[in-house]
């Protein structure tokens, strides 16, 4: 298992209660923080739970489609081609991520109603709109706009904030053949980490 993946140990079906057991992460989720003024200053990265399709097949896999009517998740991480196809894929899990990173960036959930008042579906649909626009940077964190430990200059590094806010709307293409490999969003978070 990958170290920065979060371990599921295993699961209890007794009718009509269904539970999972995964590993104690202790300093809590990321919902903890995002939307939470003093948390968010604090965040490091931490591990990431729910990756079932790249914990099943690894990178050099080729069988990576599953069929499935009924999936269990919250709609706004849901890949929208596996909403009209049912076929869940790699690219399934990359478009989760793309999720996870911009709630990230942005400072709340994909489903905080700031962002579902205005679509159901949450934030995806609302950066794709804004980067279509040209102005994803209105939806950047505004105590991320004013942070920054490593220099004297106010807020992120520019090279660094736009390395990562393309390859999170890369993640959230709607189709999953036009989505990055893990590998490649990997190399781009890291040259955005070097910026």
């Amino acid at each position: 298992m990958h170290p920065n993946i979060v371990s599921l140990l295993g699961f209890c079906y007794e009718r009509p209660h269904m539970i999972l057991v995964y590993e104690h992460v202790s300093k809590g989720s990321l919902d903890d923080y995002l939307g939470s003024e003093g948390k968010m200053t604090n965040l490091t990265w931490a591990k990431i739970a729910d990756f079932g399709l790249s914990i099943f097949h690894p990178l050099d896999h080729k069988a990576s489609t599953i069929s499935a009517t009924k999936i269990a998740g919250t709609q706004v991480y849901l890949d929208p081609e596996y909403e009209r196809t049912h076929k869940l894929k790699k690219e399934s899990d990359i478009y989760f991520f793309g999720v996870v990173l911009f709630e990230i960036i942005c400072g709340r959930l994909a489903y905080d109603p700031v962002y579902t008042n205005e679509n159901e579906k949450g934030l995806a649909p609302i950066v794709r709109q804004h980067f279509a626009k040209g102005k994803i940077r209105e939806m950047v964190d505004p105590n991320l706009e004013e942070e920054n430990t490593f220099t004297l200059s106010k807020g992120p590094n520019e090279d660094s904030l736009n390395t990562f806010l393309t390859i999170g709307h890369r993640c959230l293409v709607e189709k999953q053949a036009e989505r990055p490999p893990m590998k490649v969003v990997i190399k781009e978070l890291l040259k955005a980490l070097n910026f």
